[in-house]
């Protein structure tokens, strides 16, 4: 992505998101191109999806703590 938006913007997006706003109604509302909305939505969920992985990862599946052994 070459052209990032300022953290607040992305802050409200993910907000925007997160309430069930759609692209559309969010370049309604903030005057952002849908393009951008869909890309920072696609952005937001790989992110996610990411991060459920690490806390899966980090939740013990396998692993044992050092008094555990």
């Amino acid at each position: 992505m070459g052209n990032t938006l300022k953290m607040e913007k992305q802050a409200l997006i993910k907000q925007l998101i997160a309430a069930g706003w759609s692209d559309r109604k969010i370049h309604g509302s903030t005057g952002l191109n849908r393009r951008t909305v869909s890309s920072y939505r696609k952005k937001f969920k790989k992110e996610s999806e990411a991060e459920s992985v690490n806390a899966t990862r980090n939740n013990g599946c396998g692993s044992t703590s050092p008094g555990e052994a």
